[in-house]
């Protein structure tokens, strides 16, 4: 199949599913972020007019869209009381309200029946609306997939076309779908290209910071701020090699509300008169499974560090941002959500419950290639790609290696680090084979006279990095926190019994939850983005996909405040 120039594939339709048997549906050149219909035309390859604009298909992503379906939102008279800030948190950057109803009456009457794509994501709203008059904000937390690293670790992403894993693309349809959630505050990880993005939302009314991981990665993490609605007080960082945790870091700042809404309105300070003020800490945690003690330790160190901030800046609220590695009810999320963790009834290599999401082929072989890492031997293998999602030719390296080792490859050389003790001192390609028989006898020995590891009986070195102290086995935090997707009853049948997302990271290797945001006593979850739903994405094969720009999907919450 031939494709199209790149000028008429300049971005893809936020309205077309993730996989789609209708024409495909793209949009003019030079798309226009301003006016009602932002200046996009949309054309299928046909040249037939598309008239189901995006801005149409996210329209309910406004939340005084049809309010009267909420339980606390009445159409008479609590519609304008909730809507104080004059946001709903999606349309455009601009945050104007939502189109008159009738224009939704007049589509009705013109009998053009316009359905929802499968993965629309819509606004769920908390049963219990926040204080009247309250100040909200939109806060999301998104891993965007570095540039660097899609292109590094094919093997993840093997069956996608290779032009929808280029950045530019992929870039087009993040700031495409930051458009439409609108968030006021964005904490986003694996960020590679930090000046582009901070040019592209600098016009938009954002100003940014960014702090890269140490050693040999160029990625890090980044939070932005809407300027007309908070200004920078603080800002500070971990950086994790200094303590030991490897080349991940997080971020710390404080940002001070300006207590206004887009039309100026004066909106309610603290009870102390004080400017509402949010700490604000976005993270990556280390990706390696088995290294527990790494993840409790980082986890740890950037809890005390948000508490020690939120203490001088009289007690602001907190809300922490990230890619966490740790599925929903592991002893890594357990332990934040409860403020307290035995290490000691918990294995060093289960403490983030990876391994339930991980997706393995039927059968595989494995061989060490001369880096000393663990690849599947699939050179003799073949897959078939979808239609649905992938086109018939130019498949994104599919020469690669499209195996599912026991760990990400983005980091499968953190587990190889960890291994070392365990493997050949020679390179594979260097073994001496006349002396092979001896090697694999001697090893045997030397196995068979080391004492077995048991992940439960985790040394003085993990208890320490793990809990800060040698002695103690008991891992604490001082913070009452929530997850606010756990806060807002699911009525897409988009989460688990515990109120999280099913998925936010889906690539050929894993399919789970990573992703969260939580929150702090101060503020009051008022609604949440409802993820995409599993049966939906399942088809893809792995995102990004032709619309979505990442492996993650974006979670976005509505807090306020309520001090």
């Amino acid at each position: 199949m031939r494709f199209p120039s790149q000028s008429s594939l300049h971005r893809v339709a936020a309205a077309t599913t993730v996989f789609s048997h209708s024409p495909v549906v793209v949009m003019s050149t030079r798309p226009s972020f301003h006016g009602r219909g932002g200046g996009r035309g949309y054309r299928n390859f046909a040249g037939e007019f598309h008239s189901h604009p995006t801005h149409d298909a996210n329209f309910n992503f406004k939340h005084n869209y049809n309010a009267q379906s909420y339980n606390y939102c009445t159409h008479e008279n609590n519609q304008n009381n909730y809507t104080a800030s004059g946001r709903g948190g999606g349309g455009n950057f601009g945050g104007r309200g939502a189109p008159p109803h009738s224009r939704w009456q007049n589509q009705a009457a013109d009998g053009v029946r316009r359905q929802k794509p499968a993965d629309f994501r819509t606004w769920e709203f908390a049963k219990q609306p926040p204080p009247p008059n309250s100040e909200r904000f939109v806060v999301l937390s998104y891993n965007i997939l570095a540039d660097y690293l899609a292109n590094g670790h094919r093997n993840l992403y093997f069956h996608i076309p290779r032009q929808f894993m280029s950045w530019e693309w992929r870039k087009s349809n993040i700031l495409f779908e930051l458009k439409l959630w609108s968030p006021d505050i964005m904490c986003l990880q694996e960020v590679d290209k930090f000046q582009e993005l901070e040019e592209d939302l600098r016009g938009r009314g954002y100003s940014g910071i960014w702090k890269m991981r140490t050693g040999e990665p160029v990625d890090g993490c980044a939070i932005f701020f809407r300027t007309r609605r908070f200004k920078l007080m603080f800002e500070d960082r971990i950086e994790y090699n200094k303590h030991g945790m490897r080349d991940n870091v997080a971020q710390v700042c404080v940002l001070e509300a300006l207590n206004q809404n887009h039309r100026g309105d004066q909106l309610s300070s603290s009870s102390s008169g004080v400017p509402n003020r949010v700490v604000v800490c976005n993270i990556h945690v280390l990706y390696n499974p088995r290294r527990g003690e790494m993840k409790l330790g980082q986890v740890r160190m950037l809890l005390e560090k948000a508490h020690a901030v939120s203490k001088t800046w009289d007690d602001a609220p907190i809300v922490l941002c990230g890619d966490f590695n740790c599925t929903p009810k592991s002893a890594l999320y357990n332990f934040i959500a409860e403020k307290k963790l035995d290490i000691s009834q918990v294995d060093r290599d289960n403490v983030s419950g990876q391994a339930s999401a991980e997706i393995r082929p039927p059968s595989r072989s494995y061989g060490y290639n001369f880096r000393g890492q663990l690849a599947g031997n699939m050179a003799n293998s073949t897959m078939t790609p979808s239609p649905n999602n992938i086109s018939e030719t130019d498949n994104f390296n599919s020469q690669s290696d499209n195996s599912c080792s026991t760990s990400d490859p983005k980091f499968v050389e953190e587990s190889m680090v960890d291994r070392a003790s365990g493997l050949p001192s020679q390179p594979a390609g260097d073994l001496n084979t006349s002396n092979f028989g001896d090697a694999v006898f001697n090893a045997d020995i030397a196995t068979k006279n080391k004492p077995l590891y048991n992940p439960s009986m985790w040394t003085a070195m993990e208890k320490a990095t793990a809990t800060g102290n040698t002695n103690i086995t008991i891992l604490e935090h001082p913070l009452k926190l929530r997850s606010t997707y756990s806060e807002v009853v699911d009525s897409s049948g988009t989460r688990d019994p515990c109120g999280e997302p099913l998925v936010t990271s889906y690539n050929s290797c894993f399919m789970g939850t990573v992703d969260y945001i939580w929150r702090s006593e101060g503020l009051q979850t008022v609604k949440v983005l409802a993820p995409i739903q599993k049966d939906v994405m399942q088809p893809s094969g792995g995102f990004p996909t032709k619309k979505w720009g990442s492996d993650h999907i974006a979670l976005a919450s509505e807090l306020a405040f309520t001090r």
